[in-house]
């Protein structure tokens, strides 16, 4: 099977590959997917087969992601350059320190380094799924890994599975702009699990339309949230800061009082 993220930023084609790759599996059939390089332009690519194989797993709910490289496995310092660094054999939870580690292994092969992996076992570890990275030059490391020899380094799933739907948003779109907010919108929507009013919102960055997936930063370029925009930029521009009574006076039309429903919004 080959795909470009623009079939996994569909929605309805999104579904369609889910449903193809199922049915094979209910077939006996194992699909060998890769990224279709033959019409893929930059917007499209996946960047490396590290986020596809993430994707994937999610995709189809898979308990466990396996990838496979040149490396052995998480090191807490660069092997090469420090006698104390150690394997990381089990992660918990991916986090800063985790990926700072990230940056201590050089690997040879494929577009992505292990932040790339480390950054996918995240996308999995989010959706309830389990991760392993391993070398793939140690002879059976796969019957290794499932007699539970000490190979590699696993990453254990989030104790809170985010939603399918909440998943692809995050995770499977890529942002076409930013929403900088205030302190007050970042503070409604992390800690009160609030949609997205025009009045917390300081700056437009970027130019979308409706239905767009952007990214709220906070006033110091954070990321605290994705999500899918009811107005396009331009509206945006005009009824930022303002309260929802005022945006038909501006607009001259009222679709939505929330420029991101929490249905649709993602805190990071």
């Amino acid at each position: 099977m080959l795909l470009t993220h623009d079939d996994l930023s569909h929605r309805d084609r999104y579904l369609n590959v889910r449903n193809t790759i199922l049915t094979l599996l209910e077939w006996n059939i194992i699909p060998v997917i890769n990224e279709n390089d033959t019409v893929s332009v930059e917007e499209l690519r996946f960047g490396d087969n590290d986020t596809l194989g993430a994707l994937i797993t999610n995709l189809i709910e898979a308990d466990l992601f396996v990838c496979l490289t040149d490396v052995d496995s998480l090191y807490t310092g660069n092997p090469h350059k420090n006698a104390e660094a150690k394997h990381v054999y089990t992660v918990a939870r991916v986090d800063k320190e985790v990926e700072k580690m990230a940056g201590h292994v050089v690997g040879a092969l494929g577009t992505g380094g292990m932040r790339s992996k480390i950054q996918a076992a995240h996308m999995v570890s989010a959706r309830g799924g389990s991760s392993f990275i391993g070398s793939g030059r140690i002879e059976n490391i796969i019957q290794k890994l499932f007699t539970g020899e000490p190979v590699g380094t696993f990453f254990l799933p989030k104790g809170e599975k985010m939603q399918s739907r909440k998943h692809w948003i995050a995770y499977a779109l890529r942002p076409k702009g930013s929403l900088v907010l205030d302190k007050g919108a970042c503070k409604a929507l992390v800690k009160r699990g609030k949609s997205l009013l025009p009045s917390g919102i300081v700056e437009v960055r970027g130019n979308f339309g409706v239905g767009a997936p952007v990214q709220c930063l906070d006033e110091n370029d954070n990321i605290i949230a994705t999500g899918l925009s009811n107005y396009n930029a331009a509206d945006i521009g005009l009824i930022k800061g303002v309260k929802t009574a005022q945006i038909e006076k501006i607009l001259g039309y009222k679709d939505s009082d929330e420029v991101i429903h929490r249905d649709n919004l993602v805190v990071l």
